[in-house]
């Protein structure tokens, strides 16, 4: 098992003893997300010794994206087995299904497996009272990566739901799922989020770093062979990002992308530090350890997928279990 040596720097950890002498920086733990449909058969414990604090959630769109069912009870079982390296873990819900996802939480809960239950845009705000009623304190508000393009439509539906909250729900807590444009992160009081965002730098060129000193995005086109536009922000990158010498992210291509990819993940930590200082939401009392929130979760993809490998000690694929 990888050992990583970490010293208190506030509520996070700063690294001490980096996994590769050349490493970027990351405050430890770094927040992830990860399917069930892709790490199904991957060493959770393994994942965990990286300094990662991972929730988890069944993939089940990437699943049926793929022709691929999720089956309840396995889902269950690979939870019951790893549950002590997850934060806390989500419900098989069905997108458009506001019955199937409540029963996929109600069947979860009925063998001892709790769970974060979400509804679906464009769901009443009412909809939210048979699962606090049934002890639900943080909630899921999902179905939006078809929207992602009506940002100020998906703004007004998640601000609806969450007035509705403080009024008939003050203790509940939201998590977003696949929450990626900045009106919809930086203005509303979510306690965590996830998004794969952060992949655009090694996927499309387009790296994204978060300025924490005028609080936005600065988007860079690392397409360029010269490497100008980057060149432009070497003084973030140094006073932000630890990184003295642009040039390692001047352009995307494979021998840069795990620099790329960890300075993109450290871009996701400026921008939390930010929202948390803008909203200091107090965790759910369901989940252990909770820390203030906003919390912001990079989804991983599958194990051999850059972010994973990024995170890794010896930039591989995690280890899979024996069949």
């Amino acid at each position: 098992m990888t050992q990583l040596y970490a010293a208190l720097a506030g509520d996070r950890m700063s690294v001490a003893f980096p996994t590769r002498e050349d490493d970027i920086h990351l405050d430890l733990p770094v927040n992830v997300l990860a399917s069930y449909h892709f790490f199904r058969s991957t060493d959770m414990a393994e994942l965990a010794s990286w300094g990662l604090r991972v929730i988890a959630d069944s993939g089940a769109f990437s699943a049926e994206s793929a022709g691929a069912v999720i089956e309840l009870t396995d889902y269950a079982a690979w939870i019951r087995r790893w549950r002590p390296c997850l934060h806390w873990v989500a419900s098989l819900d069905v997108i458009g299904d506001a019955a199937a996802s409540w029963d996929n939480w109600r069947a979860l809960s009925a063998t001892g497996v709790a769970s974060v239950p979400t509804i679906h845009y464009p769901a009443d705000p009412r909809e939210l009272d048979r699962y606090v009623e049934a002890g639900a304190d943080l909630i899921g508000l999902g179905g939006m990566v078809p929207f992602r393009s009506e940002p100020q439509r998906l703004l007004r539906w998640c601000a609806q739901v969450m007035a509705y909250a403080k009024r008939a729900h003050p203790d509940l807590r939201f998590h977003g799922w696949g929450i990626t444009h900045p009106a919809l992160l930086l203005n509303l009081p979510w306690w965590s989020v996830d998004s794969s965002g952060y992949s655009s730098a090694y996927r499309y060129g387009r790296l994204r770093l978060f300025d924490p000193d005028k609080g936005r995005m600065v988007s860079v086109d690392v397409r360029v062979a010269t490497g100008r536009e980057i060149a432009g922000s070497h003084r973030l990158l140094a006073e932000h990002y630890g990184l003295e010498d642009w040039r390692r992210i001047a352009t995307s291509h494979k021998g840069t992308r795990r620099d790329l990819c960890r300075t993109s993940l450290r871009s996701f930590q400026l921008m939390e530090r930010f929202m948390s200082g803008r909203w200091q939401v107090t965790p759910p009392a369901s989940v252990a350890d909770g820390q203030p929130g906003p919390t912001l979760h990079a989804v991983l993809g599958s194990p051999a997928m850059q972010p994973a490998r990024s995170l890794s000690p010896q930039d591989r694929p995690t280890k899979e279990l024996p069949a």
